[in-house]
């Protein structure tokens, strides 16, 4: 009897230990960043945002859009979890609006019970979002504003759902930009009595457009980032564009428990844009991503 009572003790304390490190990585989608373009460009990206991705980024960006365009993007992790991202922004004569569909799989574990190991999905997380962007909101800045609905599943057993808000402005300067986001505005999420705090970041950047010709395009770009109690994080990226049809892109991550360096490249072909980008990650191997989007 005694051995069984130390087995179980055993058993829950191995269980607890695993369930509060996934419960740690609940809302994880909502860092997860979005778009083969950024990563390309070490993610410094809040003061660029003009493409459908900038319902990530910052909602203020798809007031740029002059016409409706569609995204998509699938990310597969070095830990077999899998990540995608689809969206769509329509402006209008005064707005545009946006709407994204993201999906996180944290892939496989093994957890403990009485009857054994039991291997079940860490954890699943869905968010939607919908945003709306101005621009010329105030003193010549762009403004928008992103309400997000998250939706999280732990170990198949835990389910809790939540709410956050974006908000954010773009400013151009002659050949520079500047952009402010805030995001993930919100109350936390709840797993029975467990809560956990949202990553509210603040993202600010700026870009400089230092060649801008027929056949050439070259832009600077850098972000420095704040998440909770995290330390502040600095990206600095570049990308340049030949005809705008081929584009080569090269960037840097520090602050990062792992600093990276990342690179990418992407294709114009009329409507359609495909990005193709990758981050080393030191002794963690790489992460690659693909995207692509049609300009309606």
């Amino acid at each position: 009897m005694l051995s069984s009572l130390k087995k179980s003790i055993i058993l829950i304390f191995l269980s607890v230990f695993c369930v509060s490190i996934v419960f740690s990585q609940g809302s994880y989608i909502l860092t997860e960043t979005v778009g083969a373009r950024a990563l390309g460009m070490g993610e410094a990206f809040t003061a660029v945002s003009d493409d459908v991705n900038a319902i990530y980024w910052n909602p203020a960006g798809i007031a740029l859009l002059a016409r409706p365009e569609f995204g998509a993007m699938f990310l597969e992790n070095v830990e077999d979890s899998k990540y995608t991202f689809l969206g769509m922004v329509y402006p209008f004569e005064k707005i545009s609006f946006g709407a994204s569909y993201a999906s996180f799989d944290g892939g496989a574990m093994d957890i403990f019970t009485e009857s054994g190991v039991k291997t079940v999905n860490a954890n699943k997380d869905y968010v939607g979002i919908l945003s709306a962007g101005k621009s010329n909101f105030f003193r010549n800045c762009d403004a928008g504003v992103s309400i997000k609905m998250l939706s999280s599943t732990l170990i198949e057993k835990y389910a809790a759902s939540s709410y956050a808000v974006d908000l954010g402005i773009l400013k151009k300067v002659r050949k520079i930009s500047f952009g402010l986001a805030i995001q993930n505005i919100g109350p936390g999420i709840k797993y029975m009595t467990q809560s956990e705090s949202l990553p509210l970041t603040i993202r600010t950047g700026a870009s400089y457009n230092l060649v801008n010709s027929d056949k050439h395009i070259l832009l600077a770009a850098g972000d420095l980032i704040k998440v909770s109690d995290e330390r502040v994080k600095f990206n600095l990226g570049a990308e340049y564009w030949y005809v705008k049809v081929f584009a080569l892109r090269v960037g840097y991550k520090a602050g990062y428990d792992s600093d990276s360096i990342t690179w990418g490249f992407g294709f114009n072909f009329r409507k359609y844009k495909f990005d193709y980008g990758v981050g080393l990650l030191g002794d963690f191997g790489l992460t690659n991503r693909m995207s692509f989007s049609i300009v309606f």
